[in-house]
């Protein structure tokens, strides 16, 4: 693929700067490399099987020691002596900021490196406010592409966080400094930038935009901007555009953690906000699904893992769990207008539609497919938001499989038809209440919907056995 993400459940206590100093001769050396063309892996059955296989070997969730972008910080750059000690900035332990920080993602561990860290000379005796200057300087960095441009965008973007955190409370009009740069922050998000350096502009942007000495709210009501913005949330390489993909290792903690960061932005600072429509290109639709794909796939995983392990910490699994949620149900409405009947002949044709859904299925049957992991799972095993996912995805693989076409595509369908119907059979006798007092706290609408989906691909599957000249099962 274009662009791999590791995984990585190191904790942030475990993080430290020790590590830091055998790295960074290396940084240097580092490559970032742009994409010329989208090269999304085909996954043959073969591919599928060996993955699923690795994964029930291995149970292998989050991770590894890799360094997450968090860290880079720390890896990078030299720490400052004691005597500077810009890491105790009162700021960093007001109640306030931190409620700030807590409700958009943002690490206080990455705002303290960035505190403790040492900027390059040419660089730190420039203007260091976050400005449209400072934003036309990191522009031309970007088109004159020179050696290690990215990483003097990133050097720019830290000191101007830096210098915003240190005069946080100084006096000035935030909400017509954010209105007059919106085009330059086109202008950059329009570019091939690198991760850390969407995380950098997005995160000023929200310190900017809540501060509680702004009485006029920040609203932007661009469309483009939104639309641009919101690729950050929904397609995996954040952009729109083939040619803007920057190859690199994200950790998958640190990726959702921004992806959501980024929704909360949008429900709070953007007008008419919606996640429905993706490009009309090729590109845009496989790369939203492959992030379909990984955010599934990682959500089942820790199912799995949740359930087979007896040993497993319940709350950084809620935790993990809570943030994959809510970010498919950012992909709901992308993937059901997506999946439009009305579109399935043109989605059969352009897109990878069946191989994602096919590998998504695969995985979601180790746990809806599987005697042996089924008898340890009860009703109250997951909470309801988990179990609205599957409801989720049946209602987008659904309709692409109730237009009939030619024989080839008919086959495909079958499988994820056979598949899903077993899968909601399953979710609707787990979910059926034994007693009155079941009963009396069944979730109907979950209930109801389990029901619903479990007649529809029963109703498909007769259909397509009879098309086909298949035997019919309903085990």
């Amino acid at each position: 693929m274009s662009r791999r993400i590791v995984n990585n459940d190191q904790s942030q206590n475990g993080r430290n700067s020790a590590n830091a100093v055998s790295d960074y001769n290396n940084f240097d050396n580092h490559e970032y490399s742009i994409s010329n063309s989208y090269d999304l892996e085909d996954h043959t059955d073969k591919d599928i099987e060996k993955t699923i296989q690795k994964f029930e070997k291995t149970l292998y969730i989050y991770g590894g020691t890799n360094t997450t972008c968090s860290e880079v910080v720390q890896n990078v750059y030299t720490i400052c002596n004691e005597e500077t000690n810009l890491v105790k900035l009162p700021l960093l332990n007001d109640p306030g900021f931190k409620f700030i920080l807590e409700k958009y993602e943002i690490s206080q561990l990455f705002l303290e490196n960035i505190m403790k860290m040492e900027i390059c000379d040419d660089i730190k005796y420039t203007d260091n406010t976050f400005s449209s200057t400072t934003l036309s300087r990191i522009h031309d960095l970007l088109l004159d592409k020179k050696v290690n441009f990215f990483k003097r965008v990133e050097q720019i973007l830290y000191m101007a966080l830096r210098y915003y955190l240190i005069q946080y409370n100084e006096s000035f009009n935030r909400v017509h400094l954010l209105n007059s740069i919106e085009k330059q922050l086109l202008d950059i998000l329009n570019a091939p930038i690198t991760f850390e350096i969407r995380k950098l502009l997005l995160t000023i942007i929200i310190l900017i935009a809540t501060h509680p000495s702004i009485k006029e709210r920040y609203m932007i009501a661009s469309e483009h901007f939104v639309k641009l913005i919101s690729y950050n949330v929904i397609m995996l390489h954040y952009t729109p555009e083939m040619n803007n993909i920057v190859k690199e290792t994200i950790p998958k903690d640190e990726e959702y953690e921004y992806r959501l960061m980024v929704k909360t932005f949008i429900d709070e600072f953007c007008c008419n906000t919606s996640f429905k429509k993706l490009p009309n290109c090729v590109y845009a639709i496989n790369d939203f699904l492959g992030l379909f794909q990984n955010v599934s796939t990682d959500m089942v995983k820790e199912m799995y893992f949740f359930v087979t392990n007896s040993n497993v910490n319940k709350i950084q699994y809620e935790k993990k769990m809570k943030k994959i949620v809510a970010l498919i149900k950012c992909l709901k409405m992308p993937l059901l207008n997506l999946c439009n009947p009305a579109k399935a002949k043109c989605l059969y044709k352009c897109s990878r539609v069946f191989e994602i859904f096919k590998f998504v299925t695969k995985f979601v049957t180790l746990i809806w497919d599987n005697n042996d992991i089924k008898k340890n799972i009860s009703k109250n095993s997951f909470n309801i938001s988990t179990k609205e996912i599957f409801v989720e995805i049946a209602s987008a693989v659904l309709p692409i499989c109730s237009v009939q076409t030619e024989n080839y595509h008919m086959k495909k369908c079958f499988y994820l038809v056979s598949k899903w119907k077993r899968i909601m059979n399953t979710l609707f006798v787990l979910e059926n209440p034994d007693d009155q007092y079941e009963k009396l706290t069944l979730n109907f609408n979950l209930y109801n919907s389990f029901a619903f989906y479990k007649v529809e691909y029963e109703r498909l599957y007769i259909k397509y056995c009879r098309n086909l000249g298949y035997k019919m099962s309903f085990d």
